[in-house]
C-alpha cells in the first residue's frame, strides 16, 4: 500500500481462477463484496458513500476489520501478482474507478 493503511481510500482487486473479488478499504474500514457475513449493501453503498461525499454511516475500525486488514496483507504480499489497487483519490466518480478495472 502506498498510504497508511488506516488513511487508505483504496480498492483492491484480486483476480485468481478467472474469477475477481474486491474488497474496499475505507480509512481502516474493511468491506469485502459479497462477502455472506456482511449486510448485503454495506460494500457498494460504502463506495456511493465515498464518491457523494455522504456522511458515512459506519465509522471507525473495529477489531473485525483489524483482523481482516492483518489477513489481507500477510496475503497480499504473498500474492502480489494476483492483486491490483485503485486508490480512490484517482477517481471522480464509481463509473470511472470501474472502467479503469475493466480496462486491466
Amino acid at each position: 500500500m502506498a498510504e497508511p493503511i488506516n488513511l487508505a481510500n483504496a480498492l483492491i482487486t484480486i483476480s485468481e481462477n478467472g474469477k475477481n473479488e474486491y474488497i474496499l478499504l475505507l480509512e481502516g474500514k474493511l468491506f469485502i463484496k459479497d462477502y455472506p457475513l456482511d449486510p448485503k449493501q454495506t460494500f457498494e453503498q460504502s463506495l456511493e458513500d465515498y464518491f457523494e461525499t455522504t456522511i458515512p454511516l459506519v465509522k471507525n475500525a473495529e477489531e473485525k476489520d483489524l483482523d481482516r486488514i492483518k489477513i489481507l496483507l500477510n496475503w497480499m504480499s504473498n500474492n502480489i501478482e494476483k492483486t491490483k489497487t485503485y486508490y480512490l483519490k484517482n477517481y471522480n466518480n464509481i463509473t470511472e474507478l470501474y472502467t479503469d478495472i475493466n480496462s486491466n
